[in-house]
């Protein structure tokens, strides 16, 4: 149980250096935060590595793609100050990459369960996003449609991550494979 709450203490540290230090203008800030985190979350799942590693890396390839798609679509911006890359940043590739590492601990409870993953996903992905935009460090210049592209990225991208640690666990494969 204390791995557990560790776990979400830790993702949620690193979601407030992201989105606080994108809105300061020091996006790198949760990148760092971020890159701490997971190595030491490597460390401490070496019996998982391989799977905590891909499921990593398929959240940031997914979460690349799928925030890039709406940064180009004009549902997502980001201020001067919180840019750090293109189209999408690293500190919301970074944050793909936190939430990766709740999958198989903190949020363990979803393992198998896509419909309610898909459910969570579509409830608490625009609530980030919306959150992270009431703290300035993304806008979102579509107002409703925004959010409900951003909910459509997450009813898809939690189920996907989902299965791809099922395919993973199974296999002990590396991302690539399973993405």
């Amino acid at each position: 149980m204390l791995r557990k709450l560790t776990n979400l203490a830790a993702f949620q540290l690193c979601w407030f250096a992201c989105v606080l230090g994108a809105a300061s203008g020091h996006p790198a800030l949760g990148v760092a935060m971020v890159t701490g985190w997971a190595l030491v979350h490597l460390l401490t799942n070496r019996a998982t590595v391989e799977t905590e590693a891909g499921l990593m890396a398929c959240a940031a390839v997914l979460g690349l793609a799928g925030d890039s798609a709406l940064v180009l679509a004009g549902l997502i911006e980001f201020p001067a100050p919180a840019r750090l890359g293109a189209p999408t940043t690293l500190w919301m590739v970074a944050l793909w990459i936190a939430f990766a590492t709740t999958l198989g601990h903190s949020l363990g409870w979803l393992r198998g369960r896509y419909a309610l993953g898909a459910a969570a996903g579509a409830v608490f992905g625009p609530l980030a996003y919306w959150a992270g935009s009431r703290l300035g460090a993304v806008s979102m210049p579509g107002g409703a449609q925004s959010l409900i592209a951003v909910c459509a990225l997450w009813l898809t991208a939690t189920p996907a991550l989902l299965v791809a640690q099922a395919h993973l666990e199974r296999r002990g494969a590396a991302a690539p494979e399973a993405c």
